[in-house]
């Protein structure tokens, strides 16, 4: 009698898509935004896609960045959200380099204080990961929230702090943060299962 078998593959797929988020891998988001610094604006793309992979904000947060929402807190750079999701405020923590590098951006392009850090669409946006993808060689499915997905694994790996990552990431809910955790929860369990047979 032939037995009905299911591909690991496919159920993974299925996890991936329908339940769990999917995320980028350190090496790969930064294969990712070496591959954007080959474009034509490479400054400014893989300047952006490095502002969306460690802080975690939405596309739209990114875009409508300036220069006077950076600021300091407690001599540690922050960006100010003037407007999130549901018109909210908010402060989001900005690595030493990535406030140097976007003020030294800002200097080179003689930006006002209010002016926007990347003038572009969000339909640029998307097309820009999407190339750099292609380039890197990286064959998931890229779009602008797989780098805040990315921010929150990488922020609970290192930190193990849900109540920080449900702050900095703006959510009015715990249910997005919970999400990120069963992931990580059902990546150990199967680390721990691995060689293990009955």
């Amino acid at each position: 009698m032939k037995q009905n078998t299911i591909s690991p593959y496919a159920l993974t797929r299925w996890q991936g898509v329908k339940d769990l988020p999917e995320y980028l891998q350190p090496a790969e988001a930064h294969r990712l935004i070496e591959a954007a610094a080959g474009n034509r604006r490479g400054g400014r793309d893989s300047l952006f896609l490095d502002l969306l992979l460690q802080t975690g904000i939405r596309v739209s947060e990114a875009l409508a960045a300036t220069p006077s929402g950076i600021i300091e807190v407690d001599k540690q750079p922050v960006l100010v959200i003037k407007r999130g999701k549901g018109g909210k405020a908010r402060q989001v923590s900005l690595p030493t380099r990535l406030a140097y590098q976007l003020l030294q951006y800002q200097k080179t392009h003689q930006q006002a204080g209010e002016s926007l850090f990347f003038p572009i669409t969000r339909q640029r946006a998307w097309q820009i990961i999407k190339l750099a993808a292609q380039r890197a060689g990286i064959d998931k499915r890229t779009y602008p929230h797989l780098f805040r997905h990315s921010y929150a694994i990488e922020f609970l790996k290192q930190t193990g702090h849900p109540q920080a990552l449900m702050t900095l990431l703006g959510h009015s809910s715990p249910a997005m943060t919970l999400r990120y955790l069963r992931l990580l929860q059902v990546e150990d369990a199967l680390k721990i299962a691995e060689g293990v047979e009955v």
